[in-house]
């Protein structure tokens, strides 16, 4: 192998195995609490009590501040990082380090229901795809991108981040896990794909405008 070719080579493995996620508990992943909407949206002590209640924290251990329609919430346990809107009840979950595999959030909450999978125009040109599983009974979307990577998703991909959304409907979901300003694609009902089974059988869309 040449040394152009060897670099390129070595560059390429650096970022898979970067890209590797890992298998945390499962209850990391299926027993997660999400915070009740509170009946004073703006009362930030009542909120730190009530989500340092729910997940063995310090009210001093959660962060709080107000934005037009409640308050916005941020707390940390272990290497995991989560945010919450007291607005539409989003819960957004983030690990700081060791983020789980695809692989193991399909082991611990099963085969997803639905999937969105598109290509996404980025400003440089790179080619952005990212992905989606839903889990529509525990309302909960995980989600995995690819920036300019050659190969396809694959089990030992670390996942973006976890997010338990509000709604009864899918349109409702989609608004909730997408908010404005994100691409129509993400917001469409029409970007719903049936499970096929596998990673391997993904289909990827390539229209970032659709309704």
């Amino acid at each position: 192998m040449n040394t152009p070719r060897a670099i390129l080579a070595s560059f390429a493995l650096v970022a898979m195995l970067g890209a590797c996620g890992s298998s945390p508990p499962c209850d990391e992943l299926s027993g997660l609490k999400l915070p009740a909407q509170i009946a004073y949206p703006y009362d930030e002590s009542a909120t730190r009590n009530h989500i340092g209640a729910l997940y063995g924290l310090t009210a001093s251990e959660v962060t709080t501040w107000r934005v037009t329609g409640g308050l916005l919430a941020s707390w940390k346990v272990g290497n995991r990082e989560f945010s919450w809107a007291s607005e539409d009840t989003k819960l957004d979950v983030r690990w700081s380090v060791s983020a789980p595999s695809l692989g193991r959030i399909m082991q611990c909450l099963g085969p997803p229901d639905r999937y969105q999978a598109e290509r996404l125009p980025t400003p440089d040109g790179q080619p952005y795809h990212h992905l989606s599983l839903w889990y529509e009974g525990r309302a909960l979307v995980a989600e995995v991108s690819n920036f300019g990577l050659p190969w396809g998703y694959t089990e030992l991909q670390a996942i973006d981040r976890l997010v338990y959304v509000a709604g009864s409907t899918w349109k409702e979901r989609l608004e909730s896990a997408y908010p404005r300003g994100s691409f129509h694609v993400m917001r469409s009902v029409g970007s719903l794909r049936a499970w096929p089974g596998s990673l391997s059988g993904i289909v990827v869309g390539t229209d970032p405008w659709l309704p």
